[in-house]
Formats: structure tokens, C-alpha cells, sequence
């Protein structure tokens, strides 16, 4: 009775969620069409603020979406939003060819960090798999967790292998979780920004640049990000920055 019970109750839930993520997909893609329609129309700044916002819900992101927010940005003047968009156009699509325009964009500009030089496809692939490269690692992780429980009372053997390998892959996904995102890009979206040689207004001036350069973000401390500006580490105020998400 109970089984039953408890099958019931969790195909309710299933139903429930399934439901939920349902409604919320036509949501997402109701407002999508809202958008394109209004784009269509001319009608830019109405069709930005939906885009905009579909944005910020973190909702599965529509690439060509982000070539209209950068084209509407651009046909505005506002280079450095124009240079983000395409930035994440081209990290969910790998397209090269936005590669070009981007650079293209800066150079009229006079802008840092858009040369193809400065793309690393390695660091790019490896960013772009980051969730199945930790899940993967997870699921090694509970493979020799098994290996080693099964040894150790089973076999009544010491499980010194099994133990080392989990240790070690324990420890690659403390690190990759924790530290390997340091070094992602950002852009600096706002004029005022001043870089700094240390986390505080009282270090000395490094540069006051102008919005639209794309910099590495080697670290936060409190509101400073620690960055990497004509190879030295420097650091300019968070507020000023706007993050590459992979």
C-alpha cells in the first residue's frame, strides 16, 4: 500500500513539474516571438527591453537573439554592448566569422582585446564543456567510491588504487569548481573606470580607459576585480565591468 502510495504521489509530482516547465517554455517563447515581431517592425527599443529581460532570466538563450540586441546596440553607438552580444553569439555558436566584425568593431574604436590572437579555441572548448567535464569526473568519482567500498568489505582487500584515484578526481573537481574560471574575459561597459595597482582608491593610477575594452579577469577582492591590463595584474571596480559568462 504504501509503494503504491508513494508511486502515485511521485507521478503527481512529475506531472507537476512537467507542467510548470511547460508553461514557463511557452512563456519564454511567447515573449521571444514578441520581440522578434517588434524587431521586425523597427520597433527597437521595445523589442531590446524583452530580449533584455529574457536575458536575465537566465532562460536557454536564442543566438540569433543576441545578434539583434547587438545590432540594436550598435545602431546606437553603444560599441562596448554591441562588442559584448557578439562576444556571447560567438561563445554559444563558435561562429568565426563574428570574429571578424568584432575585431572590426574595435579597431574603429581603438579598442583592446578583440584580435584573433587573442581568442584561445582551446580555453574556448574547454569553457563551453565545463558542466560535462565535471560530470563526467563525477561519475569516475562514484565509480571508484563503488570500486573501493566493494574492495574494502567484500574483498577484504586495502583499497589503495581505487582510494588514490578517487582521491585525485576528488581533487580535480575542487580545483576546476573553484580556480579554473579565473581568467574569463570581461568588458568594460561603463566610462569612468579607473584602473588601479591595488584593491583600493588610495593605490596608484594605472589608466583611466574608455568603455568597450575586453580584459581577463584574473580574480575578485570585495568590489575589485583583479585583472590583467598590458600584462600587468591590476584592478578596476566590478561595477564598471561586465562578466563573458561561458
Amino acid at each position: 500500500m504504501q509503494n503504491i502510495s508513494f508511486k502515485i504521489i511521485s507521478i503527481i509530482f512529475i506531472s507537476f513539474i512537467s507542467h510548470v516547465n511547460h508553461a514557463v517554455s511557452q512563456g519564454y517563447n511567447y515573449d521571444l516571438s514578441v520581440a522578434d515581431s517588434l524587431f521586425e517592425k523597427g520597433k527597437y527599443t521595445e523589442s531590446f527591453k524583452i530580449y533584455n529581460a529574457i536575458l536575465e532570466t537566465g532562460e536557454q538563450l536564442s543566438p540569433a537573439m543576441l545578434l539583434k540586441m547587438a545590432y540594436i546596440k550598435e545602431g546606437l553607438g553603444d560599441q562596448s554592448n554591441a562588442l559584448y552580444y557578439l562576444n556571447q553569439y560567438y561563445l554559444k555558436t563558435s561562429n568565426k566569422l563574428v570574429l571578424n566584425k568584432m575585431e572590426a568593431l574595435a579597431d574603429s574604436e581603438n579598442l583592446k582585446g578583440y584580435t584573433q590572437k587573442d581568442v584561445n579555441i582551446l580555453s574556448h572548448l574547454f569553457y563551453e564543456n565545463f558542466n560535462w567535464i565535471i560530470f563526467i569526473l563525477s561519475v569516475f568519482s562514484f565509480t571508484f567510491f563503488g570500486v573501493s567500498v566493494y574492495n574494502k568489505i567484500k574483498l577484504k582487500q586495502a583499497p589503495y588504487k581505487s582510494s588514490l584515484t578517487l582521491f585525485v578526481l576528488l581533487c580535480s573537481i575542487f580545483y576546476l569548481v573553484n580556480f579554473s574560471k579565473l581568467g574569463n574575459k570581461g568588458i568594460i561597459i561603463k566610462p569612468g573606470a579607473f584602473i588601479m595597482s591595488g584593491p583600493s582608491s588610495g593605490a596608484s593610477l594605472i589608466d583611466s580607459p574608455q568603455k568597450g575594452h575586453k580584459i581577463t579577469i584574473l580574480g575578485q577582492e570585495d568590489v575589485w576585480l583583479k585583472i590583467s591590463w598590458e600584462g600587468k595584474t591590476s584592478y578596476i571596480k566590478s561595477q564598471f565591468v561586465k562578466p563573458l559568462q561561458f
